[in-house]
């Protein structure tokens, strides 16, 4: 795996937050990609990505078998070519290491002890190199993304350049999602087979519209083979309470991924304020009860009601969700409502508890 471990030492994968251009390792562009309209100008962790999409997703004349989950109809098997590791490359060593640099703490390496195999970043490569002499790592042709995506090794499994992967009309096989199976929390389509969903999300919608165009989601669904696009419109940091005119952003992505047949994720982006009880959030009734009225009869859509509660409590939490929850199936009695945890989603045993 890609790894960009922390001050505590804990390797975590980057790949992969966004489908934008930012200056960071896990942005999946890199910087500049989407002015110049390059929607495969990919970092490591968008190029990881985009080959594991294209290697993984189901299709609508791909289904993964679903005989793991009891009670549920099989779906044909899969005629996919098998997955070949990358061959393992041998880095040059390199006489010149970079400097350090803002982006990359580089206290998970322990002093080199946890340097091991270059995985194109960036990070890796300040970090690492010093200690390795190893940086696969192009200087410049990268930035901050972690690196041009050829230049980029693949983890064991994941194919270097695998073919692209159509998923154009994804709906047309499956249509409105429910939750099913003997438990009732498997995600199943019309016919009752489970549903795997597979996509990219976008960043803030107000920091990079140039990067969300009808023409970027449907190169993703035409040539990357997502099925599932995640419109994150931030709420606070500038977002729509402050520029409520990027809810047209979010009702223009809903219509393309309908024109494109795949789903769509309406997201209710908070990371600051934490609690989404914070007056920053008082009209996320008012936006869900007009999703809602908009989107009650469409067969794409799902909503996400606060992706990443932070600094509160599971109670405080599960109120807001209750709330909106409520007003939602007031109106749409059947879409898919995804309710976020505390700690960035991460205590989900707190909601199942």
């Amino acid at each position: 795996t890609f790894n960009s471990a922390g001050s505590l030492g804990i390797s975590i994968s980057w790949a992969q937050w966004s489908y934008a251009d930012k200056n960071e390792v896990s942005a999946a562009l890199n910087p500049g990609a989407c002015s110049s309209k390059s929607w495969d100008d990919t970092s490591c962790s968008g190029t990881f990505l985009k080959n594991y999409i294209k290697a993984n997703a189901p299709t609508c004349g791909n289904k993964p078998p679903i005989t793991s989950v009891p009670g549920l109809t099989p779906a044909p098997a899969t005629d996919s070519p098998p997955m070949t590791p990358a061959p393992a490359t041998d880095v040059p060593p390199q006489s010149n290491c970079p400097g350090s640099s803002p982006n990359c703490d580089c206290g998970w390496t322990n002093n080199g002890a946890n340097c091991g195999t270059d995985d194109g970043s960036e990070c890796f490569c300040r970090c690492c190199c010093p200690s390795t002499n190893k940086c696969n790592w192009q200087n410049g042709g990268g930035g901050g993304g972690g690196g041009g995506g050829s230049n980029c090794a693949m983890p064991a499994g994941v194919p270097s350049d695998p073919p692209a992967k159509n998923n154009r009309n994804f709906i047309d096989c499956h249509g409105k999602l429910t939750l099913g199976g003997p438990s009732g929390l498997q995600l199943v389509d019309e016919s009752g087979a489970a549903v795997q969903l597979m996509g990219m999300s976008s960043h803030g919608l107000h920091w990079f519209p140039n990067c969300y165009t009808k023409a970027s989601i449907q190169h993703l669904t035409e040539n990357w083979g997502i099925n599932l696009f995640r419109a994150a419109m931030y709420v606070g940091e500038g977002g729509y309470a402050s520029n409520p005119s990027v809810k047209q952003t979010v009702k223009d992505i809903v219509q393309w991924c309908k024109e494109l047949g795949i789903y769509v994720m309406v997201d209710w982006h908070m990371l600051s304020p934490g609690n989404p009880n914070d007056a920053t959030y008082s009209g996320a009734q008012a936006f869900f009860e007009e999703m809602a009225t908009l989107y009650k009869n469409e067969k794409h859509v799902l909503y996400e009601l606060a992706n990443e509660p932070n600094g509160v409590q599971w109670p405080a939490v599960k109120s807001y969700h209750n709330k909106i929850i409520a007003a939602i199936r007031r109106i749409d009695t059947e879409t898919i409502i995804i309710c976020g945890t505390p700690t960035w989603s991460q205590e989900i045993d707190k909601a199942a508890a």
